[in-house]
């Protein structure tokens, strides 16, 4: 059991929270890093990696 929600504890410290949908492609980048939100987003990650690197 998690006595907090990320989405709570992320904003009270100033982070920018985005959600989507559960079960789809979804990536961001913030700077440097590059996340994506599930399994189901490698391939949106590997996108912007790809992008970033040319």
């Amino acid at each position: 059991m998690v006595p907090f929600f990320n989405q709570t504890v992320a904003e009270q410290r100033g982070a920018h929270f985005k959600k989507r949908r559960a079960y789809r492609e979804y990536a961001i980048q913030d700077g440097q890093l590059i996340t994506g939100q599930n399994p189901f987003s490698a391939k949106a990650v590997a996108r912007l990696l790809i992008q970033n690197l040319a």
